[in-house]
């Protein structure tokens, strides 16, 4: 009886060529192999290198998701830099929000 809830998706990218490696003897921390995944090659300290971030505390009160409709002021920039870049010449469909070059250019 099979499972038809989930789709079958096939390994692609990094997952595809770390099982691939994984299969000739590559793993985490084997000085033998290098990983580019992710523009992250695993170099260990560079002579004359800066000094490595190893650990970033994260306070117990930012580790929760944001509000579901999201935050208000990210919304907010996102959409100035949306009319900013593709409504300058258009009309808000909303006269009660407009972005800040529409009120100096007295748009709405």
């Amino acid at each position: 009886m099979g499972n038809d809830a989930f789709k079958k998706v096939p390994m692609t990218g990094v997952i595809y060529a770390n099982g691939k490696a994984a299969k000739l003897g590559f793993y985490r921390g084997n000085s033998e192999w290098v990983t580019m995944a992710q523009g992250q090659a695993e170099t260990g300290m560079l002579e004359g290198g800066l000094e490595r971030v190893e650990n970033i505390p994260v306070s117990e009160l930012d580790q929760e998701y944001a509000p579901v409709g999201g935050l208000k002021e990210l919304r907010i920039a996102i959409a100035d830099m949306y009319n900013e870049l593709y409504r300058k010449t258009k009309s808000t469909s909303s006269p009660s929000r407009t972005s800040p070059s529409q009120q100096e250019e007295g748009r709405h």
